[in-house]
């Protein structure tokens, strides 16, 4: 880690106690039941996906949100073995609400630093002057927090044996392509993680709705069983269909409304098993699951 990498650790872990003493009268205990998974002894892996935080300068009731919903993922009676941010993690790209995420990630997180995955989004190459600089900008921050050294747009983890993917336009043209460089890389990864257990896949957007070269990523994650592939983007609620070898799965937002006038606090709990995946959508600030959304989706063998 850089000098000034670490210098920007402890500048998010004083932002994290300033926000703590600022939020400290208005951010409550989690509400509801316990988040509990439907067979704790054979659970292989538990994950929560959020996507589209927003976070914004100087909205308090944005700061409050998503400490409340990092509070709410801790109410688990298993701890939380991974979490996942897909995307639009800021409005509007600017240092200061990259500070102000990851501060309250440094104080409210219950997860583990080097188990806690970032994906760009749309918004997050704001206030930049290229796609290379909001890239750059979105990796120190990332480096600052968990100490994760990567220069790309895209990277992968495994965690608890399961592979976790990260993808992100890359072209300096446009941040909503991912290059050829991209593919080959994406091509490796998954040839390396083809061990017949499933593979999670993160980017923001929808692949194949914004660009023709996402053509060349989903041929890459066609050629395997198991595939689990997850955009946020839209402000919809949680939703899963599966296509051949793969599941696509998309996310509800965590801020704001969605299209169908449903409140804010949402995203998604995952637990892996042998056998299944099971997709379970809770409002993590009011502690509440959300009836009849919910997906399991058996594995192929």
């Amino acid at each position: 880690m850089s000098i000034l990498a670490f210098l920007n650790m402890i500048f998010l872990k004083i932002i994290g106690l300033l926000l703590s003493a600022i939020l400290v009268w208005t951010v409550q205990c989690p509400a509801g039941e316990p988040i509990e998974p439907d067979d704790a002894q054979n659970l292989k892996l538990q994950a929560s996906l959020l996507a589209d935080v927003h976070m914004q300068s100087f909205e308090y009731t944005g700061f409050q949100e998503l400490a409340w919903g990092l509070r709410g993922i801790g109410n688990s009676t298993v701890k939380q073995d991974a979490l996942v941010f897909v995307g639009d993690n800021t409005m509007n790209g600017q240092n200061f609400e990259h500070l102000m995420f990851y501060g309250i990630l440094s104080h409210y997180s219950p997860v583990k630093r080097a188990n806690t995955l970032v994906a760009m989004g749309n918004h997050d190459y704001a206030a930049a002057a290229t796609v290379n600089a909001a890239i750059d900008r979105n990796n120190f921050f990332l480096r600052s927090w968990n100490g994760a050294v990567n220069d790309k747009a895209y990277y992968s983890k495994v965690i608890n044996g399961y592979t976790f993917v990260i993808l992100a336009g890359d072209d300096p043209e446009n941040e909503y392509t991912l290059t050829a460089a991209q593919a080959a890389w994406l091509a490796e990864t998954m040839a390396a993680a083809a061990t017949g257990k499933p593979v999670f896949v993160f980017c923001h957007y929808d692949l194949s709705w914004y660009d023709a070269n996402d053509a060349a990523i989903l041929a890459v994650l066609e050629q395997y069983p198991n595939v689990f592939l997850f955009n946020g983007h839209w402000h919809t609620g949680l939703d899963a269909d599966t296509d051949g070898n793969i599941t696509w799965v998309n996310l509800p937002a965590l801020h704001g409304r969605h299209s169908d006038g449903r409140g804010m606090g949402e995203g998604t709990q995952m637990e892996v098993y042998t056998d299944r995946v099971l997709l379970r959508c809770r409002n993590y600030v009011t502690g509440e699951w959300l009836e009849g959304v919910d997906f399991e989706i058996t594995l192929a063998s």
